[in-house]
Parts: C-alpha cells; sequence; structure tokens
C-alpha cells in the first residue's frame, strides 16, 4: 500500500506557512486530484512524485521550491 506523508500532503495544498516560521511557502496550487494522480504510476521515491506532479500539471509553481 502507497502512503503519502501527511506534511507532503499539507505543504501542496495549504495557503502558506505563518511570518513567525520565517518560511517562504509558495507552493499551494495542488488539488487532492492533482496529487493522487501522481502516485498511480510507479512512483517510489519522493524525487519520482515531484517529477511526475510537475510533468502531469504543467510545471505548476516549478520555480517554487517543489
Amino acid at each position: 500500500m502507497k502512503r503519502i506523508p501527511y506534511g507532503m500532503y499539507y505543504d501542496l495544498t495549504d495557503s502558506g506557512e505563518p511570518l513567525s516560521t520565517l518560511v517562504i511557502d509558495n507552493v499551494n496550487a495542488y488539488t487532492p486530484g492533482m496529487i493522487f494522480t501522481s502516485l498511480w504510476s510507479d512512483v517510489v521515491t519522493v524525487n519520482q512524485f515531484r517529477n511526475d506532479l510537475l510533468l502531469r500539471n504543467g510545471n505548476v509553481q516549478s520555480g517554487e521550491g517543489l
């Protein structure tokens, strides 16, 4: 069974980090459907997941540090 880490899922769908964390998080344009579609392929590493997610979604926010 494949599992997606909650932190990664949350980070791809949240609206950013609180200013107190000093973290710039501009990655938020992904929907649950976009994320889970990338898990149906032969993805077994985080880098494969990243590449598949970007490829399937027209490189949305690819320059944002995903």
